[in-house]
């Protein structure tokens, strides 16, 4: 059983005072997510890792029905930046483009 850090857990908590705002009925059609990551030092993180958990925290809250693909068509335009003495992530969620070939 992974268990995860006492950060992550409060950072999950953060967000689920926020996303209770803009619940409504669980996104279920496709969607392009970019996250944008604000940091306040030149650490190195792994852009991936916070990807997975912002997908993993918007199905916990009820606003994604799932995190497949079928759902996170895309997450272009995410990105980490660096601010200093800045913390904070934007999320933007607009629905995908769907072209068939």
């Amino acid at each position: 059983m992974i268990i995860q850090s006492k950060q992550y857990r409060q950072f999950e908590k953060d967000c689920g005072y926020i996303l209770q705002l803009y619940k409504t009925s669980p996104i279920n059609y496709p969607i392009n997510l970019k996250a944008t990551f604000y940091v306040p030092d030149k650490r190195k993180r792994d852009l991936t890792n916070l990807e997975n958990a912002i997908a993993d925290i918007l199905v916990k809250y009820g606003i994604l029905e799932d995190d497949n693909y079928n759902i996170i068509d895309n997450w272009d335009g995410s990105r980490i930046i660096y601010q200093k003495g800045v913390e904070k992530t934007i999320i933007e969620i607009n629905k995908a483009e769907v072209s068939i070939q």
